[in-house]
């Protein structure tokens, strides 16, 4: 599994997120590898539109449908195609609690759940919500060259034993299919990026490979 992260770039919003989420169809149909990918709130019905593969929010707000200015419900995201959200990214922490309201809102509406955590022992206690798969992030290594099988995995070979396989996703830092490779083999399910893609002049280039370290 991979997931790309599309954030709030110029180069992954606007007909850029539509473009770079047909890269990602094509690839998760050529290799058979799947991706799933998040683009910006203003581009998830476009994308949607756009592709068969799966599209996540990049988060959501514990509300229901009403007087609420400036959130996002699980709802909406729901009405536009959302298949499911990423939550508790490290640019975009919750406190326990409210994690524990905006997943049983995504539930409530089928939406699928990717729980971030900067470490092992918070991945541990997000496992209390039932997540469809658990991030390993360390905000050190966001956006940063080295990834975190490499830097640290130690870290991972942990998450996995104490988490279970079919559960984590190795993130932060990857770059290319070496840095994938090094992270399977210490037993996740897949990966989390976004720069390396996203600002990449050539995102096929870069992905395709990722992909392929897979099969």
């Amino acid at each position: 599994m991979i997931v790309v992260n599309f954030k709030a770039y110029h180069e992954s919003t606007g007909m850029n997120a539509v473009l770079l989420a047909k890269i990602c169809e094509e690839i998760s149909l050529e290799t058979g590898v799947q991706v799933i990918v998040c683009p910006s709130a203003f581009d998830l019905k476009e994308v949607r539109n756009a592709v068969h593969i799966d599209v996540f929010a990049q988060h959501i707000d514990p509300i229901s449908p009403g007087p609420h200015t400036g959130y996002l419900s699980a709802n909406l995201a729901r009405s536009c195609g959302a298949d499911g959200t990423l939550l508790n990214h490290a640019e975009h922490k919750l406190d326990w609690n409210t994690l524990v309201d905006t997943v049983s809102k995504a539930k409530e509406e089928g939406l699928g759940v990717i729980l971030c955590a900067e470490n092992v022992s918070f991945a541990v206690k997000e496992l209390e919500l039932f997540p469809n798969e658990i991030a390993l992030e360390l905000p050190e290594l966001i956006a940063g060259k080295v990834s975190i099988a490499k830097a640290n995995p130690r870290v991972i070979r942990e998450a996995v034993l104490k988490i279970g396989e079919g559960k984590v996703l190795a993130g932060a830092g990857i770059h290319n299919a070496d840095d994938v490779k090094a992270s399977l083999d210490l037993g996740v399910k897949g990966i989390i990026f976004a720069s390396a893609f996203d600002l990449a002049e050539n995102a096929r280039k870069i992905l395709l490979p990722i992909a392929k370290a897979f099969i």
